[in-house]
């Protein structure tokens, strides 16, 4: 799963939901540290929920590392336990702990769960419900990504669960109801709102 806002209305388009005016009053100008770190997190998810046969987290991490040892501030538009987890995993990362701490920043963002795919499904959730509220993207592009994120059967009733149904009715009801737009905006927010981010311990990522 990507972030993709500019595709995200661009279907919005194709289904004639909006016009070209609407859509281009939806978009907003990108926050690069912010979309680099949910893209970051959203392909750490993409191995655990079998979108990709390898640890797409991998490859670009080493990168966003060196980017923060060199610009601390690039943490600074990052929720706190987030920016705390990138941070710590970025302290000492080198290709021997790779893999370790790609499973720990999972685990630290994504639990609790009972497995990697529980962790992954969480924090995507988690990474769009945060977009919607922090206002890096309109509700209705943000809870198009999060209605996009799978549920399991039988998995426990979460909140991030409970935002991804909540979510998939108003992202219809927003499409449908021209006239209702900024009432389902407004309940896409407040959906998101339920959904947090955990505590992580830094000692959880780092080893220490």
């Amino acid at each position: 799963m990507e972030i993709d806002d500019a595709g995200r209305l661009d279907g919005l388009l194709r289904r004639g939901a909006v016009s070209v005016a609407e859509a281009d009053s939806l978009r907003l100008a990108p926050v690069p540290e912010r979309d680099l770190a949910d893209t970051l997190l959203l392909r750490l998810c993409m191995q655990p929920t079998d979108e990709a046969a390898e640890n797409l987290f991998l490859p670009d991490f080493g990168l966003y590392a060196d980017l923060v040892k060199r610009e601390p501030e690039a943490l600074g538009r990052l929720a706190e336990p987030v920016a705390r987890v990138l941070g710590a995993a970025a302290d000492g990362y080198a290709g021997d702990n790779a893999d370790e701490r790609s499973v720990a920043v999972l685990r630290a963002l994504g639990g609790p769960g009972s497995n990697p795919r529980r962790w992954a499904l969480a924090l995507e959730a988690r990474v769009f419900a945060h977009r919607i509220r922090d206002g890096v993207t309109r509700p209705i592009v943000g809870a198009l990504g999060l209605a996009a994120v799978d549920i399991d059967a039988g998995a426990p009733r979460t909140a991030e669960v409970l935002a991804v149904e909540q979510v998939r009715r108003l992202s219809e009801r927003w499409i449908a109801d021209r006239a209702g737009r900024a009432w389902t905006d407004a309940e896409i927010v407040r959906v998101a709102r339920m959904v947090t981010w955990p505590e992580a311990e830094v000692n959880d990522v780092c080893g220490g």
